[in-house]
């Protein structure tokens, strides 16, 4: 009886120590864990506090990673004019984003075609140089976008200050009646630029994940231009009254801020612009798609 007790006696005391034992592993692991996923009494006081500081940072990474910072645009109300103009911005601030716009106009007619013909049609020297001419366009625009609504960028009210280079390729056949009723047309052809800035105020919305709709409310802009045209014919039997007075009618031509220099020859015309233009951008409606 006494062995038995002993051995019963010596049995629990191997059992409790074993338990001790597995109750410090235990201890030393889950110290461990709490370590590795920082959980400790400084910062988390219950194990859910662990589960929502996991949540919420991986549901951060997610969104972080998964946001949709470039939008690829084309202005609708730009291809009335047979002006092809797209857009690309990228958002690199919460509030702001940069973008670049580049437009092309094919070989075109002027705009406005017929009203300028119900207002000058009944001058025939008019109503063939408004017949006659043709424009072609390129216009690159950088621009920086400071979003100041609630919203974070790429979307709501904007103002974009921006930069703008425009070339445009002119041609007409200039028809000009001398004094003794002959007809004269040069074929004036040749390039405008001009170089300027502004500031446009515009809003933007998300119509879907994908897909923005971008309003270009209104953008003033100043800067300067220069023009150089020429065109050829014979005109050694002109007379110099009738030369004065083509030289005349061209440097007469309404373009308000710009001086135009012409110089009639024997046989060729020269026309220079230079000066100051003032311009807005205005009512454009672009569809986005981001990526």
């Amino acid at each position: 009886m006494a062995t038995l007790n002993c051995y019963t006696l010596e049995s629990i005391s191997q059992v409790d120590d074993t338990d001790n034992k597995f109750q410090s592993v235990l201890a030393n692991t889950t110290t461990a864990s709490k370590a590795s996923y920082g959980y400790n009494s400084m910062n988390l006081k219950k194990p859910g506090d662990f589960y929502n500081s996991f949540s919420n940072t991986s549901l951060y990474q997610k969104t972080a990673s998964d946001e949709l910072k470039n939008i690829i645009k084309i202005n609708l109300s730009s291809l009335v004019f047979k002006n092809i103009s797209l857009q690309y911005e990228r958002v690199i601030k919460r509030k702001m984003s940069v973008a670049l716009g580049v437009a092309i106009m094919p070989k075109t007619g002027l705009p406005f075609k017929k009203t300028l013909m119900d207002e000058f049609g009944h001058n025939d020297d008019a109503r063939r140089a408004i017949e006659s001419t043709k424009l072609s366009n390129f216009t690159i625009t950088p621009e920086i976008r400071f979003y100041v609504g609630k919203k974070a960028a790429p979307a709501g009210f904007y103002v974009a200050p921006f930069l703008r280079y425009n070339s445009m390729k002119f041609e007409q056949l200039y028809e000009f009646t001398a004094s003794n009723g002959k007809l004269y047309h040069p074929f004036i052809t040749g390039t405008i630029n001009n170089f300027g800035g502004g500031i446009l105020f515009g809003a933007q919305w998300h119509l879907s994940k994908k897909l923005t709709l971008d309003w270009w409310i209104a953008g003033p802009s100043y800067g300067t231009l220069n023009g150089d045209l020429s065109g050829t014919e014979d005109m050694s039997d002109m007379s110099a009254a009738d030369k004065q007075k083509l030289e005349t009618d061209i440097e007469d031509v309404d373009l308000p801020l710009i001086k135009t220099d012409a110089t009639i020859g024997n046989n060729r015309v020269d026309v220079k612009l230079s000066g100051s233009y003032v311009g807005l951008r205005t009512f454009g409606f672009a569809i986005g798609y981001k990526f």
